[in-house]
């Protein structure tokens, strides 16, 4: 039930983002242009966030009310709870690296939902359609962060995205 609801869920924003792309090419208007955001003149994460547009995370499904967020939100509402952390793994090359990030731990969101005791996963589906299956004790384990900064640098629009989840 929590896969077909998030499925459609999923669906009409995607449906509807497309649709809204078609449309702006259609009446000239533009849309976000994220090549016009230089990462490197900007001071803060309040004025980062006012730079991207004001995509929402949704966290529904085995929830007992949705909460939607905003970027803005996260590093407005969040702020004294932002914290540096490293992420160390190994690639497939078999060479173990370590990556420092800035974020929120997820269980700080999650301390703020919810959660219904039967959900067993998270599904997590960012933009481009990638997804990502977390089981219960995953996201309950504190070791899911939500990340705008790699190596005390913001994270490129242009690139990768401007937030990343981190496990």
């Amino acid at each position: 039930l929590f896969l077909a609801a998030s499925l459609v869920f999923f669906g009409y924003y995607i449906i509807k983002n497309e649709y809204s792309k078609r449309a702006s090419k259609d009446t000239g208007i533009s849309g976000f242009d994220p090549s016009t955001i230089n990462v490197d003149l900007i001071k803060d994460d309040i004025e980062f966030a006012r730079a991207i547009p004001e995509y929402k995370m949704r966290f529904s499904g085995l929830t007992e009310v949705p909460f939607d967020l905003t970027f803005l939100d996260l590093v407005s509402n969040y702020k004294d709870r932002t914290q540096d952390f490293t992420a160390t793994g190994t690639r497939t090359d078999g060479n173990t690296i370590s990556v420092n990030y800035t974020g929120i731990n997820l269980g700080e969101l999650l301390g703020d939902i919810s959660i219904l005791p039967e959900a067993k996963n998270m599904l997590v589906y960012s933009t481009d359609l990638y997804a990502s299956i977390f089981n219960r004790e995953d996201f309950s384990s504190n070791k899911i962060y939500l990340a705008w900064k790699k190596d005390n640098q913001y994270l490129n629009p242009t690139q990768d995205g401007f937030l990343k989840i981190v496990y």
